[in-house]
């Protein structure tokens, strides 16, 4: 069937919300761009976020003294590949960075967490100081990579130079110790679901599309190379024979919707970016800022008595 329309279709992927369902035993984490939370997109957060701002807030430091804070660029990270899927040993269920760089885009103050203009959801860039909190804290699922800084005149055509004005207060000659924070939890997300069509490429019948252990969700067929989702409106398809395909959002496959404890080995940081509430009470205590940590849900109705320990303490209050 080939579609003129503008109209938006009923997505055959969706996020099951079903089983005993809890909130506030563990969050999506971010670093904060600026001070507050407002990059978080789709989510009604003014109740429910938890914001750890710096002190003094980004713009009330410029105000004080004309000073920034640090400000940086990943410019190279080198990636290891978890393959932990025993449905397919292909499918990459994590991603540690064993090696990264990082160019200073805005010479400041020093702080805890610090923004990366390019940076992803599963890496961090952290503090020497911020370094040695973690390793006394007792806190588990996390990994450390010590970072290298590069100098303007080495960045070589990766940027273009008027990105790096020394007028504009680009660092020429100062280099941090800096390290990527790693979250190496085991993650326990519940993936993508599919409804009212097979869980198979509707050209030429490959499947399962979505990985019913750990939620892989390819745009394009593994075995006819054909493209399985589409986004949005119709008319963007215009011609194309979209009856089959797997209408996809941001909403339905934002990772983290819906953990599932009967898979939780028990850190604090897990991978991309969840953490537990045990964590976030810590940063807190300890005063690491900016960030912020949103509410997922987490059905416990599958864990066992010892998984429902790791739980409780999980969202303690220390």
């Amino acid at each position: 069937m080939s579609e003129s329309s503008g109209k938006s279709v009923r997505s055959h992927c969706y996020m099951d919300y079903t089983g005993d369902l809890r909130k506030g035993y563990f969050y999506n984490f971010d670093v904060c761009v600026g001070d507050s939370a407002i990059l978080v997109e789709g989510r009604d957060i003014e109740e429910e976020v938890i914001v750890s701002p710096r002190n003094p807030p980004f713009d009330e430091l410029y105000q004080q003294c004309g000073e920034d804070y640090l400000w940086v660029e990943s410019i190279w990270l080198k990636m290891e590949d978890i393959k932990g899927c025993t449905q397919d040993p292909k499918h990459i269920t994590q991603q540690t960075v064993i090696s990264a760089t990082y160019a200073v885009k805005e010479n400041g103050r020093l702080a805890d967490l610090i923004e990366d203009a390019d940076g992803g959801s599963a890496s961090f860039f952290i503090s020497r100081d911020f370094a040695e909190k973690i390793k006394k804290s007792g806190l588990t699922g996390w990994h450390l990579t010590p970072a290298d800084y590069v100098a303007p005149e080495n960045y070589g055509d990766h940027f273009a130079p008027e990105d790096y004005d020394p007028d504009m207060g680009i660092a020429k000659d100062r280099e941090y110790e800096l390290y990527v924070l790693n979250f190496t939890g085991k993650p326990f997300n519940r993936g993508t679901q599919i409804r009212d069509v097979p869980n198979a490429c509707p050209f030429c019948g490959w499947g399962p599309v979505v990985c019913p252990e750990c939620g892989h969700f390819p745009i394009d067929c593994e075995r006819c190379k054909k493209q399985l989702t589409f986004h949005g409106k119709k008319k963007k398809y215009r011609g194309l024979k979209i009856d089959g395909l797997l209408c996809a959002s941001d909403d339905t496959n934002f990772i983290g919707h819906v953990l599932e404890a009967d898979r939780y080995d028990g850190s604090d940081f897990i991978y991309p970016n969840i953490i537990s509430k045990r964590a976030v009470n810590w940063l807190i205590k300890q005063k690491v800022a900016p960030f912020y940590a949103c509410p997922v849900y987490l059905d416990v109705s599958k864990a066992s008595g010892e998984q429902l320990t790791m739980i409780n303490k999980a969202g303690c209050i220390d």
